[in-house]
């Protein structure tokens, strides 16, 4: 499995899908049903997957600084 955590774009999609899993729950669950959330929700998934997938099949990954050759 590649290393792809110290890629800042990982972190951001993570956040952003965590974040729209509890407005999406929060949504769902509440009485009046907000659509504000549920809107909020989608779009943050949706760019947090994004995000997430441009950190995975990036070409440069990043690389750590044992990783290099440099004397």
């Amino acid at each position: 499995m590649e290393n792809n955590s110290m890629d800042l774009r990982s972190v951001i999609g993570w956040f952003f899908i965590i974040i729209s899993i509890l407005l999406l729950i929060a949504s769902f669950t509440t009485e009046n049903g907000s659509g504000v959330n549920r809107f909020t929700g989608i779009t943050f998934l949706v760019f947090g997957a994004i995000m997430y997938s441009l950190a995975r099949f990036s070409k440069n990954k990043a690389k750590r600084p044992e990783d290099t050759n440099t004397p």
